[in-house]
């Protein structure tokens, strides 16, 4: 469920950014920076959601240590490979859109607005 709200929220908030990318773009930028600016945007908000998720996981983890069965509520190598998961899905979800972003034409895009 997170995973899918994490990557619902990356393409739309990178194809917000078509309005400035172009001008960006007029002002010499390359290619690269910008992917790497909207990379960098993504990682920050991957990053922040995977601690919020990990430590709601982790008092989930007391509540329901009653029902759980032969795992500990803070096992780590659950909380590990699902952040990495989480990370790698919500990445992947801005990877696409920043990609395309970068292949934007600066004139077309600023025509359309």
């Amino acid at each position: 469920m997170i995973t899918t709200s994490l990557t619902s929220n990356q393409p739309p908030q990178t194809l917000a950014r078509n309005g400035t990318t172009p001008l960006i773009r007029l002002t010499d930028a390359h290619r690269r920076d910008i992917f790497a600016l909207i990379m960098r945007q993504g990682a920050i908000q991957t990053a922040l959601a995977v601690t919020i998720d990990l430590l709601f996981s982790l008092a989930a983890g007391r509540v329901l240590a009653r029902i759980l069965y032969q795992v500990s509520p803070s096992d780590p190598f659950a909380l590990v490979i699902s952040g990495a998961l989480l990370a790698a899905a919500a990445m992947l979800a801005c990877f696409f859109p920043a990609r395309r972003a970068t292949h934007v034409e600066p004139l077309k895009a600023l025509r359309t607005e």
